[in-house]
């Protein structure tokens, strides 16, 4: 989930927004009640994740967050974050650098194709 870490380094040129914008991916362990985050920087603001299972017989929790983070000093420019959901704290596995700003994305639920029914 997106979360707002008031310990995290905030930038102040961002100082003149009404809020401070979500800054970290926090994954929680309800069997261990552990955390686990990610940090995406000082003048980031990121928004929902969707959570993509591994593969389809993966264990809850194994697989990938897809997440939207707009790089507010950039003009708002957008990335789109592939993490791995066990390993938050070590940053994204792939970054696909947007030249654009784009509005909060990837709002919603994965579907396997398993799980579809067939139009043909």
């Amino acid at each position: 989930m997106p979360c707002l870490d008031h310990l995290r380094p905030f930038d102040e040129r961002l100082s003149h927004l009404p809020f401070r914008p979500n800054n970290t991916y926090v994954r929680f362990d309800v069997q261990t009640r552990r955390t686990d985050t990610y940090f995406a920087g000082s003048a980031a603001g990121l928004q929902e994740c969707c959570f993509v299972p591994r593969n389809d017989t993966a264990a809850e929790g194994d697989g990938y967050l897809l997440g939207v983070v707009s790089r507010l000093l950039e003009g708002g420019r957008t990335d789109l974050l592939v993490l791995d959901a066990q390993r938050l704290a070590e940053g994204p596995i792939a970054t696909v650098r947007l030249p654009f700003r784009i509005n909060g994305q990837v709002h919603g639920s994965w579907v396997p194709d398993s799980a579809l029914a067939s139009t043909t």
